[in-house]
């Protein structure tokens, strides 16, 4: 069981129209913390020292989830809902390690929202606002004694659905995001032993570019380059 607490715009916030000086959103200092229940059961199979598969399984129960009571035309709150929301989910991850210290890495995962709820719109947790599959390969490993090293990966994710009032004041947006797949690589160097130095560079980018958020104003997608330089010391 774990629970987070509400953040201080869910228990204290309080925003205001500068238009018309109505309170738009307040806080609820009486709010309770949400809390999810889980469980999982997990399968690991390494049939030899190179290969490793793992298998695993979890439901979740959410109580007490934060939402936003929009049943007023102002002073818009939070509150707990009482209905518990319930969840179940799988993952899949293998792995392959050559001698050279090549490594091939797959992982899949997959999630449901199971059951009915009221209909009332928590702020974190929906399931629209969440992909249902996601997956990834990587490919890592090292050339002239460690001091070189790579990685490459190619991700995928499935689509998603944002249907809701959202900023302040609110919104109604109705945006569904398509899949998404991405792409990244790293190639590091190790300067030499005299200077603890690393050289790096990161490069990625992920198509379409789409919103990663449903809260206006929220950052797209893209592509990125990053340029490292990392002191190490055993």
């Amino acid at each position: 069981s774990a629970y987070r607490a509400p953040t201080y715009v869910e228990a204290g916030g309080s925003f205001v129209d500068p238009a018309t000086q109505l309170i738009e959103l307040e806080g609820e200092p009486s709010i309770g913390n949400p809390t999810n229940d889980s469980a999982e059961v997990a399968v690991t199979f390494a049939p030899s020292p190179t290969v490793r598969v793992g298998a695993t399984a979890y439901a979740s129960r959410l109580r007490a989830v934060v939402v936003e009571d929009l049943s007023s035309v102002v002073r818009h709150s939070f509150r707990s809902d009482d209905e518990a929301r319930y969840l179940v989910g799988g993952e899949l991850e293998g792995s392959y390690v050559h001698s050279d210290g090549f490594e091939l890495a797959l992982q899949a995962s997959y999630v449901e929202f199971v059951g009915r709820t009221s209909g009332a719109r928590p702020v974190v947790g929906l399931d629209g606002y969440n992909a249902r599959v996601l997956g990834s390969v990587t490919a890592r490993g090292s050339f002239r004694g460690d001091s070189l090293r790579y990685a490459a990966t190619a991700t995928f994710g499935s689509g998603r659905d944002y249907l809701g009032a959202f900023g302040v004041p609110a919104r109604i947006i109705d945006d569904s995001p398509s899949a998404s797949v991405g792409v990244g690589g790293l190639v590091e160097y190790d300067v030499g032993d005299a200077v603890p130095l690393w050289l790096s560079l990161r490069l990625g980018t992920e198509l379409p570019r789409q919103s990663v958020s449903p809260v206006p104003g929220a950052s797209v997608s893209g592509t990125y380059a990053l340029v490292g330089f990392e002191v190490r010391r055993d």
